[in-house]
């Protein structure tokens, strides 16, 4: 186990039941974040999620305008995790479990840690630009921080009022864990409310290693569609 406090916000995604047991049995604490308009089928998911995994912690919040209620959301997430790291994962993020081996392996008493993804264009290929980039995804000391900005558009800061980002903030080590992200092929939910709509096309795109082939193909057999 993980000394980290997992964060999760959802409004239901075909791939939230492998994202979520993806990471649970490595954490501590896990605060699933849930809009209390999802729809029924994945009202399961999370009922049977909460069977398998007793720690997960569910929270209901009332998403009335998501550029602000969002970020309101997070930071209440936030104000509840109680471990050393906060690890943020979001509906459409899959850790295959040689990463988490591979993680526990850095988790020091850094800042944090920005990692990078596979973006899951379909079964075969990913998305080439998306995939390059640097994500930050697991702080230390999450009671000192907080989301600013609108969703989609957020940063995070910490009372110090430090950028939270590995491109500004040194502290933050960029570590070779890769995981899988499904960001251009999930459902839009809040997407449409936020009209924020998917921008990357098909031509910049680059073969899926064929281990991570399999992972996928695996995914896709057990997404909730």
């Amino acid at each position: 186990m993980l000394d980290i406090t997992v964060n999760t916000l959802t409004r239901g995604c075909e791939f939230l039941y492998q994202s979520v047991s993806s990471v649970a049995p490595f954490a501590t604490q896990y605060i699933l974040g849930v809009d209390n308009r999802m729809e029924p089928k994945y009202v399961a998911v999370v009922n049977k999620l909460k069977d398998e995994f007793p720690h997960i912690e569910v929270i209901e919040y009332s998403i009335l305008n998501p550029f602000k209620d969002l970020i309101s959301a997070r930071n209440d997430m936030l104000s509840r995790s109680n471990r050393e790291y906060v690890w943020i994962v979001d509906d459409d993020e899959i850790y295959p479990l040689n990463q988490i081996e591979l993680l526990k392996t850095y988790i020091s008493k850094d800042v944090g840690y920005a990692i990078q993804c596979f973006a899951i264009w379909n079964k075969m290929m990913a998305h080439k630009a998306t995939s390059k980039l640097w994500i930050d995804r697991i702080f230390r000391d999450p009671k000192s921080l907080r989301w600013h900005g609108i969703f989609g558009k957020e940063r995070m800061y910490n009372d110090k009022n430090e950028w939270m980002c590995s491109k500004r903030n040194f502290g933050i080590q960029r570590i070779p864990i890769t995981y899988l992200h499904f960001t251009h092929v999930k459902e839009p939910t809040w997407r449409i409310e936020l009209n924020k709509h998917r921008r990357a096309d098909g031509r910049k795109l680059t073969k899926l290693p064929e281990n991570i082939r399999e992972e996928v193909r695996r995914i896709y057999e057990k997404a909730f569609v």
